[in-house]
């Protein structure tokens, strides 16, 4: 996307790390970056992006929002997200699957239980209602999921 939420948490001095498809919406929010000075790397090929989670042990947090809609193979990439957390990292995403009439592009991805995906991947489910009274407007949304890879032993902060 126009890389909104990737440069306030870089701007919040999280690094981050932006992952989109080469294109326009990539090349906006790179310029962005530049000019606000913000260190954010920009990565849009899948295995440069295993290879950033490696090299750093992992993604401590993959937000993924109004994404999956777009994407032909949602599970796929829900594997792809759970092989770039780290021990203890947190997925978060929406799932508004399904075409509408003000988003016509959206793909139909009714028939995909995400939740149940991720489950199966050995995530679990930490959305309670601690974090919907505690967290953001977004968190408090039904189509919001909150997973979490499970620690090796240790917890991350």
């Amino acid at each position: 996307g126009n890389g909104d939420l990737s440069l306030a948490l870089a701007r919040a001095g999280h690094p981050t790390v932006h992952f989109d498809v080469p294109g326009t919406a990539m090349d906006f929010a790179g310029r962005r970056a530049h000019r606000q000075h913000l260190p954010l790397t920009f990565v849009s090929d899948r295995r440069e992006l295993a290879e950033t989670a490696r090299r750093d042990g992992g993604f401590d947090t993959v937000i993924s929002l109004d994404v999956l809609e777009h994407i032909p193979d949602v599970a796929d990439v829900l594997r792809m997200f759970g092989d770039v957390l780290a021990s203890g990292g947190r997925l978060i995403i929406n799932t508004p699957f399904g075409e509408t009439e003000s988003h016509p592009m959206h793909l139909d991805h009714s028939k995909l239980d995400a939740a149940e995906t991720l489950r199966r991947m050995g995530l679990r489910n930490i959305k309670n209602w601690k974090l919907m009274v505690r967290g953001s407007e977004l968190l408090r949304k039904a189509d919001v999921l909150v997973y979490e890879k499970p620690a090796n032993g240790t917890r991350r902060c």
